[in-house]
């Protein structure tokens, strides 16, 4: 995997496994990965080097500081009809207007994992809406079991945030880009809080935010580091999963990760103001194939709105 940074310290705080030699580079020749690495690091003037990723990944870009998003910047240059390469990977050490789903802030201060994840499988993929959806959120629930001490703490909370004793630790976004059923691109977006709890106004829908270093034990202190590498090998070994045809396991799994089947929720509109209108509450029965949810008292499936715990 090749890597580009434009800070070395900051690169080595998620690289901490490895051992680098990092070398004054210039921008590469590929010339969606030239487009890509302006965009993200605004220079030319970075450090590169490559470690054993096993053929996982192809690219890693590392910036100290993102002044944008870095999976807005994915999405916007495949709009472009740039050719980005397979097995991208992008992470920033804190930044600048990123966002969690509809566009809703995310705070963004250093310590946290910022990831974004490029894909070109260029093949049909079942459910491939809900399948990059799901993609995300399991790979983030493999990597916090792999953690010891948080082993099975985890669950979601439809339909894309990570919680911990019902509180947020991690939020998902995946965009896809398809001709009929092949996936040409797909971007996956993981914010996830290791180090740092941001300080966050609390709401119906995320009445508290946490970190995973507020659940640590003993002397374990978890890192970005650990977390990265864990992440990485959790977000290939499920997309192979999902474009292997098995769509049905990476949805029973998320399904058996729910921390809402069997509760009792209201459901609002998807505007965004602070408190949107109340739909109606009742309990989740089940969670459907496209992410839809069933609930006691509701005729139809609900595919689109705001859910808070009650």
């Amino acid at each position: 995997m090749i890597v580009y940074a434009d800070d070395m310290d900051c690169a080595g705080r998620f690289l901490e496994d490895e051992d680098i030699t990092w070398k004054r580079t210039v921008t590469p020749e590929d010339k969606g990965i030239f487009r890509l690495a302006r965009r993200i690091f605004g220079t030319s003037d970075l450090f590169g080097s490559t470690i054993d990723d096993g053929g996982s990944w192809n690219y890693l870009f590392i910036a100290k500081s993102a002044p944008e998003s870095q999976y807005d910047i994915l999405i916007e240059l495949n709009r472009k009809n740039v050719t980005l390469p397979h097995g991208i990977l992008c992470l920033a050490g804190e930044g600048l207007k990123f966002h969690g789903f509809k566009g809703r802030h995310w705070d963004s201060p250093e310590g946290n994992i910022y990831l974004s994840a490029h894909f070109a499988p260029n093949i049909p993929v079942k459910n491939y809406g809900a399948g990059f959806m799901i993609l995300a959120a399991v790979s983030v629930i493999d990597a916090i079991d792999n953690i010891p001490g948080l082993s099975q703490k985890a669950g979601i909370k439809w339909v894309n945030d990570i919680l911990i004793d019902d509180a947020k630790v991690c939020g998902v976004l995946a965009h896809t880009i398809a001709e009929a059923e092949v996936v040409t691109n797909a971007i996956i977006g993981i914010g996830l809080n290791v180090e740092t709890t941001p300080q966050t106004e609390p709401t119906v829908f995320v009445p508290k935010a946490s970190s995973l270093n507020e659940y640590a034990w003993g002397q374990n202190f978890y890192t970005r580091g650990l977390l990265f590498n864990l992440l990485r090998r959790a977000v290939h070994e499920n997309y192979l999963t999902l474009i292997s045809g098995n769509f049905d396991e990476l949805l029973n799994r998320y399904r058996n990760r729910s921390n809402i089947i069997g509760r009792e929720v209201i459901i609002h509109n998807d505007s965004e103001e602070d408190i949107p209108d109340e739909i109606g509450e009742g309990r989740v029965v089940s969670i459907g194939d496209n992410l839809e949810l069933y609930i006691e008292g509701f005729k139809d499936p609900v595919k689109r709105g705001r859910l808070a715990l009650k």
